[in-house]
């Protein structure tokens, strides 16, 4: 009895919170929870299998060297990550419309992408090339050069929105699996030239022990930057602000570029993806 008086007594002399308040804040917990969201435990990432020496899949593993930014990345944010191989570059794209995964690195920022992904700032310089048989007879002063010539490129690919729109509208492109097709397809008269990221494409040619036959041409096709997509309905896309002062510190210390040197190396040493 002593003590239920002492709490009576501290109640009226406002120690202790009302009936009233308290069974307000108990009402609002739910609610509170729901906005705060649900915390990002782990996160998983995908990426094109076929795009050396950003990322590709060896056979056993995801790598190259945006999968190892983009791992670094959540390691030294003491986030725990996953690498998920999902086949075919439109099916990662796919896994992450429908939000089975919660990253997906490194890409072209496009209207149509920004629909289910958000962005982190640029990440690599990935220029988009147009590539021709050495010989071939073409006097290129751009992308209009390009005009009633068949060309082809990989299957969801995307250069950026102003570029896709010209491609689009103006130009004969086949969609093709991967660059090595489009290099051999090139290579036999099949198409007149195949557009893709400059590194993938010089990837590619060493792959396809090319290097000498088939080169680049400037300008380039687009110069946009590639950069790390994190699905909009994951409860990880709040580590967007986070990524990015980490990206920045990686990019200020040279640490990105001595990523893709080593990564290309890796890749000129061993250039073989698995068949399939």
């Amino acid at each position: 009895m002593l003590l239920q008086a002492g709490h009576t007594d501290d109640a009226r002399r406002g120690r202790w919170p009302s009936r009233a308040l308290v069974c307000a804040l108990l009402a609002a917990m739910p609610i509170l929870a729901a906005a705060a969201g649900p915390a990002c435990r782990k996160v998983v990432i995908s990426a094109d299998p076929k795009y050396p020496p950003l990322h590709w899949y060896d056979g056993t593993t995801l790598t190259g060297a945006s999968v190892e930014i983009a791992t670094r990345v959540f390691t030294r944010l003491g986030v725990r990550w996953e690498l998920q191989y999902l086949g075919p570059w439109p099916r990662v794209l796919s896994a992450a419309e429908h939000g089975d995964v919660d990253v997906v690195t490194t890409l072209k920022d496009t209207p149509e992408r920004r629909a289910f992904l958000e962005f982190t700032q640029p990440v690599l310089n990935n220029p988009i090339a147009v590539f021709v048989k050495v010989d071939y007879p073409i006097n290129y002063f751009g992308r209009d050069s390009l005009i009633g010539r068949k060309g082809g490129l990989t299957r969801g690919n995307r250069f950026g929105e102003e570029a896709d729109r010209f491609i689009r509208e103006r130009l004969d492109v086949e969609e093709l699996n991967d660059p090595l097709t489009g290099f051999r397809m090139l290579m036999a008269g099949r198409i007149d030239y195949f557009m893709t990221g400059l590194h993938a494409g010089r990837a590619t040619l060493i792959e396809a022990g090319l290097e000498g036959r088939i080169v680049a041409l400037a300008p380039y096709v687009a110069e946009t930057g590639n950069a790390i997509g994190f699905v909009r309905h994951s409860p990880c896309r709040a580590l967007v602000p986070a990524a990015n002062r980490v990206l920045s510190e990686m990019a200020a210390r040279g640490e990105i570029k001595q990523i893709v040197d080593r990564n290309l190396e890796r890749w000129r040493q061993n250039p073989a993806l698995p068949e399939g």
